[in-house]
């Protein structure tokens, strides 16, 4: 997981890296909520729709080449929902 805020932007993405030290891989862009790797090789994610109006989250997955760290495929949109979007702190 990469995260870097700064006054202007805030970056958030997953990673992966070569255990060698390769350079890093980007495997999910954008503002991730929550996410699993599934058995098939997704990853599975929610992450809140940009210019929603009100707050918005669905289900995204991509398949990831588990060698390379790479994307096998575009990202494909899993829900359709309006409205719905659970960011609750998990210490709350």
């Amino acid at each position: 997981m990469k995260f870097h805020e700064t006054p202007d932007q805030t970056e958030f993405a997953i990673q992966s890296q070569d255990m060698k030290g390769g350079p890093a891989v980007t495997a999910v862009p954008g503002f991730v909520i929550d996410y699993s790797w599934s058995p098939d090789g997704r990853i599975i994610y929610s992450r809140e729709e940009p210019g929603s109006a009100g707050e918005s989250c669905n289900f995204w997955g991509v398949r990831i080449d588990a060698r390379t760290g790479k994307p096998r495929e575009q990202v494909k949109r899993l829900t359709n929902w309006a409205g719905f979007c659970d960011q609750q702190d998990p210490e709350s």
